[in-house]
């Protein structure tokens, strides 16, 4: 399963992929988020992090990353709006 942890636009691509997705809007949604997947609440095998999310908890973030069998985690660049 993967695991999106994004903004309102990033979130709803993810999730017509078929992804899992949390919108994160404030650093306690996202550091909730990271929780769950710490317990094992939910066990991705890839967690994919939009870069406004990364921002809002990055230290956290990069510890999910760097635990030993942990999932993948990938933060995605930060897209371009148009208009």
């Amino acid at each position: 399963m993967i695991l999106v942890l994004g903004d309102a636009d990033d979130a709803r691509g993810m999730a017509l992929a078929g992804a899992q997705v949390v919108r994160c809007r404030t650093r306690e949604e996202v550091t909730r988020s990271l929780a769950r997947v710490a317990r094992g609440d939910v066990s991705p095998s890839m967690v994919m992090v939009s870069a406004p999310v990364y921002a809002l908890a990055s230290a956290e973030i990069d510890a999910l990353r760097d635990r030993p069998r942990g999932p993948i985690v990938l933060v995605l660049p930060e897209t371009a709006k148009m208009g």
